[in-house]
């Protein structure tokens, strides 16, 4: 029998006060079955709830705030090595929410290092390249929001995002030099994937 657990990582008015990420799990009837309160950067998922997460027939959905309204993180998105995490999504202090969920290219043994880290090591090296106008704050709050794009660009993550007005037009100002470095990004991650499909 297939049934669903929506996993919520939400804020709460206490925890967005103390600048906390916060865990909600939601069942299928849409009552509260547990919460778990964080830290300032990272809920931990504890052991029993981490086994229920790698059954295929969970279907869960992550949400979780993010204090400092950044995207989601290397360490958000593996969560959907998990078999039963469907959707992870993280919603900023600001009203920025971003989403994601498995591509067709998506590939549980080779994300954190392969994948996400080269499409990331890749736009840090744009950004810099290109003397984008930002200052460091700015641009280190668009970098895991670029990596996203740039692997729904290749087919690894499926991707929304809808930023705050303030987000957006920080994001408006560069969005040409963003458009190269997504696309340089995507460009690298295709290429290993070759690399690594290669018949030996």
């Amino acid at each position: 029998m297939q049934w669903t657990v929506i996993v919520l990582l939400m804020s709460s008015a206490a925890a967005t006060a103390a600048a906390q990420e916060r865990l909600v799990i939601i069942g299928p009837d849409h009552t509260l079955l547990a919460g778990i309160t964080g830290g300032a950067s990272s809920v931990t998922i504890p052991p029993e709830l981490d086994g229920v997460l790698r059954r295929a027939d969970v279907h869960a959905r992550l949400t979780h705030n993010h204090p400092n309204s950044s995207g989601l993180s290397a360490a958000d998105l593996e969560q959907l090595d998990k078999p039963g995490v469907d959707v992870v999504e993280a919603v900023g202090a600001d009203g920025s929410r971003y989403e994601a969920s498995r591509g067709p290219a998506y590939r549980p043994d080779q994300f954190e290092t392969g994948q996400y880290g080269l499409a990331e090591s890749e736009v840090r090296r744009r950004l810099l390249k290109g003397h984008i106008e930002m200052n460091e704050a700015n641009a280190d709050n668009q970098v895991a929001h670029l990596t996203a794009i740039a692997l729904h660009k290749e087919g690894v993550l499926v991707y929304h995002a809808t930023l705050s007005t303030e987000r957006r037009r920080s994001y408006d100002r560069n969005a040409v030099a963003f458009g190269y470095v997504t696309e340089g990004a995507a460009a690298v991650v295709r290429k290993q994937g070759a690399l690594t499909e290669r018949p030996r």
